[in-house]
């Protein structure tokens, strides 16, 4: 009986990829783990919330890491793999591939009033003035919120931009700071403190070429651990009292540093009562805001969470928004322009 040659056996993978496969093993994993105690548990379980904080970070890796094992041809590992990329792109795939922008209902667009707005948490600091006003200019701000100002900011303020902006509530306190300028006269204003009374709201009402506009100026307390309690943002105490002040038949804007990521449970409130995020509606890439200019602890790093919003009622349609460059603040300002579905 002639002999026979044996079947070529696969060779060993290197040790580099074979380092690479446990990692991609670990990560599987771990991700499985983090998906399903969230759809299971929501964000009841402490550590849950703190990872939707950063879950893009925590989901991105699968894109990568799905790529290679198909490249490798390791197709168990690549359907472990493909959980954790398409939890990412269904979480986060607006934000970074192409798509429509959603329409005005404005029955003539170029008759509509459009309101450019931003809002800048200045993190206690003063500004270079020239290039804040600058920043103004280039982009045709309407309507400038700001957050933690300082009481020498609010002194800059009080001489500076009258002719742009004739209209303004400041209230300098460093932390506790804030206010509102606005090319549009401020018919009223209040000053108010919420459940948790950390820090001053600001709400004022605006007449925007004779309609009324309702404008926020909001900074909910940052996250905290807690005995007991682990981690948990505080913004979801003072939410409630703000979302009572927001009447669903009058134009809103709600503009801040609102402690949170957009995969929070108030960001889903926020939502549920009729706002809109204009970065989810009309920007593009992840519109990270904190930290900036490495100032966290004096750890140089770059933006790794979206904590800055741009809120609008339904009145309103988002045509554009992003994230400015940094003025000198831990927290990069955040613009948007929106169209009011309402002629002129």
């Amino acid at each position: 009986m002639p002999a026979t040659n044996p079947a070529p056996q696969p060779k060993p993978p290197r040790p580099a990829t074979r380092l690479l496969l446990i990692a991609a093993d670990l990560y599987a994993a771990s991700a499985a783990v983090y998906l399903l105690l969230r759809l299971l548990t929501g964000d009841r379980f402490w550590p849950v919330r703190l990872a939707d904080t950063f879950s893009q970070w925590l989901l991105m890796p699968g894109i990568v890491l799905l790529a290679v094992t198909l490249a490798l041809r390791r197709w168990r590992r690549a359907a472990a793999l493909a959980i954790p990329a398409a939890a990412f792109l269904w979480l986060f795939g607006e934000l970074v591939l192409p798509g429509g922008r959603p329409a005005s209902v404005c029955a003539n667009a170029d008759g509509c009033r459009t309101l450019t707005v931003m809002t800048f948490n200045a993190g206690k600091i003063v500004p270079d003035m020239a290039e804040f006003a600058a920043r103004l200019d280039e982009n045709s701000v309407d309507v400038v919120a700001v957050q933690e100002l300082s009481t020498a900011f609010e002194s800059k303020l009080e001489s500076a931009l009258l002719d742009a902006y004739p209209y303004r509530v400041l209230y300098g306190a460093g932390v506790d700071g804030i206010g509102l300028l606005s090319r549009y006269p401020i018919v009223e204003h209040d000053l108010f403190y919420l459940k948790l009374g950390v820090f001053p709201y600001l709400q004022a009402e605006l007449d925007v070429d004779g309609e009324p506009v309702t404008v926020f100026s909001v900074h909910p307390p940052p996250p905290a651990f807690g005995p007991g309690q682990g981690f948990r943002t505080r913004t979801i105490d003072d939410l409630p009292g703000l979302l009572a002040r927001i009447d669903p038949d009058k134009p809103v804007i709600v503009l801040g540093d609102f402690n949170v990521s957009d995969q929070s449970a108030e960001h889903r409130m926020l939502r549920a009562a009729g706002l809109q995020d204009a970065f989810r509606e009309a920007g593009w890439g992840f519109g990270h805001t904190f930290p900036a200019a490495g100032r966290f602890y004096r750890i140089p790093m770059p933006p790794v969470v979206r904590i800055d919003y741009v809120w609008a009622s339904e009145h309103f349609t988002p045509v554009e928004a992003h994230v400015g460059p940094g003025l000198g603040s831990d927290h990069l300002p955040v613009l948007a322009s929106l169209r009011l579905n309402a002629p002129r």
